[in-house]
């Protein structure tokens, strides 16, 4: 039988305890107020399951590599010799004066965007509030999110200038897509997800917020300092077995990641943390959802911690079963809750 978490409120305490020596916060500036606590457990994962997980990612999301979902329109671009490949969802006009927000959504490593785009649940919200999603495509399935090599695919992907490729895509997004480029937002999944952490350091002036859902700070981003405050959501799940929530692989925990930013968005007063755990809407889901809002900072920070959440994005699709990936959290809706956030910044 799995060894129980400790209680959420606990768990929270320890994890910005740790921010807080980073930060060598004095204790009463960086508190948080909790309105209850919940016991959460968690799965332990065989190395046998881990290998079989890449396997699966691997193999189905190859079936699907060149077939295009009727609702998407797939484009090309040509960038370091290479001819990439993105897909894009939502109506273009490109006789209207109005510019609209771009949500760049990045595949995890091994996946591709036809099968995000079908997962993640933004194309509904695009329908709705009149975004344009745009599904670019990694090198082989994968991101240089400045590791070099993704360590759960062994892809060396060093040569790849994928900062290189994003600018031209902004660019085209901008020109040919009447994509507004003071609202252009960047969230992605796992590898995808470390991508954005490196774009919102490299590419930082023309982001307005990012959104990395089971990912942390890749370690060789961190001797790296962001040109603009960034807005940035980080949603993990604390028992992910894949990219683990105290880090590993180049990669930072997720305390320590949090940390990064609050140091890189931090203002003249210190950090403030308030905490709330969200209604547990789905009880057979194995895992709950606390939300910690930083303030005091030039740009917010927001850690959603998924208790008890595996290698899943909240409220998608998924598509392998809890034994490989972990717990499934279905309290809330991932795409939701990160477009909230993305609709209340702009750059200026």
């Amino acid at each position: 039988m799995a060894a129980p978490r400790p209680h959420a409120e606990s768990l929270l305490l320890n994890d910005l305890g740790e921010i807080r020596e980073l930060l060598r916060c004095p204790p009463d500036l960086l508190r948080f107020s909790s309105q209850k606590e919940v016991a959460m457990t968690h799965t332990s994962f065989s190395p046998a399951l881990l290998t079989l997980t890449l396997t699966l990612a691997l193999s189905g999301v190859s079936a699907a590599q060149d077939e295009v979902p009727v609702d998407l329109t797939k484009a090309e671009l040509r960038h370091q010799g290479r001819q990439r490949t993105f897909y894009y969802h939502g109506k273009v006009n490109r006789r209207s004066a109005v510019l609209k927000p771009v949500l760049f959504v990045l595949h995890g490593g091994g996946g591709n965007a036809a099968r995000t785009s079908q997962d993640s649940g933004y194309n509904a919200i695009a329908d709705r509030d009149g975004l344009l999603v745009v599904y670019p495509e990694g090198i082989e399935g994968n991101w240089n999110d400045g590791r070099g090599t993704v360590a759960k695919t062994g892809v060396d992907v060093t040569d790849v200038d994928d900062v290189g490729f994003f600018k031209k895509l902004f660019d085209y997004t901008a020109r040919n897509l009447k994509g507004d480029p003071k609202r252009f937002y960047v969230t992605g999944m796992s590898n995808g997800g470390t991508m954005s952490y490196r774009l919102a350091l490299e590419l930082g002036e023309r982001i307005a917020a990012i959104a990395p859902v089971i990912a942390n700070m890749p370690i060789p981003l961190t001797t790296q300092q962001p040109t603009v405050p960034m807005p940035v959501l980080i949603m993990n799940g604390t028992a992910d077995p894949l990219m683990l929530w105290d880090g590993g692989d180049q990669i930072l925990s997720t305390p320590q990641s949090v940390r990064f930013w609050l140091e890189a968005n931090r203002g003249q007063g210190w950090p403030r943390a308030s905490s709330v755990h969200l209604p547990d809407l789905d009880r057979r889901d194995d895992s709950t959802v606390e939300v910690t809002t930083f303030s005091g900072l030039s740009a917010p920070v927001v850690l959603y911690t998924i208790h008890g959440g595996g290698h899943t994005f909240p409220g998608g699709q998924g598509s392998f079963p809890k034994q490989i990936v972990g717990a499934h959290n279905m309290d809330i809706v991932g795409a939701e809750e990160i477009w909230a956030f993305f609709s209340e910044h702009q750059r200026d």
